[in-house]
């Protein structure tokens, strides 16, 4: 899985991938690369949409249960409760 080390001013996002450089990457990892940011960059953001724009129906838990099941459902692997 890729992962968005830093950013620099001059070179860009870091995308590294097995400790090597995104211009090492071959084909597949590079479409997989980029498949994975439109799947996170086509989420809607709510908190840009103006107020009024939305319903509380539009609040769905399957986009986000979605979205852990194709990252491995990282959060099985952490034994936390969460009270908001």
């Amino acid at each position: 899985m890729s992962v968005i080390n830093s950013h620099s001013a001059t070179n860009g996002p870091l995308w590294r991938s097995h400790g090597l450089p995104c211009d090492a990457w071959s084909d597949d990892e590079r479409r997989q690369r980029d498949r994975l940011i439109s799947f996170l960059f086509d989420r809607i953001n709510f908190e840009r949409l103006p107020a009024g724009s939305y319903v509380t129906s539009d609040f769905k838990l399957q986009r986000m249960e979605a979205l852990l099941e194709r990252l491995g459902n990282p959060q099985r692997d952490i034994p936390v409760i969460h009270i908001a």
